[in-house]
């Protein structure tokens, strides 16, 4: 007797938004969206700009796939992570805090889990608060 084993199939990708403004847009398409086989998306930040990366418990259909990319592309454009934001992404999907991915790569890991306006909001503000000043990548 044979066993197979479950295959499951993800999808991922990987943007870049040059402000926070393009950012909240792509996650509040992400939010409508909730047909969409959205897994988690991790959002962060850093002195250039702002990176999703959006993990898909298995396939999207084409036609909603084209229109998914379509957006993206309209806010932002595909990004390929370094080696540090890919030890950083495996580390928080491995269980690691934000603080721990902060101390060991310098990595602003903002937010993880469902797409949420509220720590994008928040990092904005607190920042500008903290520096008195805002950069173009918070606006």
């Amino acid at each position: 007797m044979y066993e197979f084993e479950e295959l499951t199939f993800t999808m991922e990708y990987l943007y870049f938004f040059a402000n926070a403004s393009l950012t909240l847009e792509a996650i509040d398409y992400l939010i409508k969206r909730d047909h969409l086989p959205l897994d988690y998306v991790t959002v962060v930040h850093s002195p250039e700009g702002w990176l999703i990366r959006m993990k898909f418990d298995g396939c999207i259909e084409p036609k909603l796939e084209a229109d998914f990319l379509a957006v993206m592309n309209e806010f932002g454009h595909p990004y390929e992570a370094s080696m540090p934001m890919v030890i950083a992404l495996e580390g928080i999907d491995t269980g690691q805090t934000t603080e721990e991915i902060l101390h060991r790569h310098l990595i602003s890991v903002i937010a993880h889990g469902k797409p949420d306006r509220k720590n994008i909001e928040v990092f904005q503000q607190e920042f500008v608060q903290g520096a008195s000043i805002c950069p173009k990548s918070l606006k």
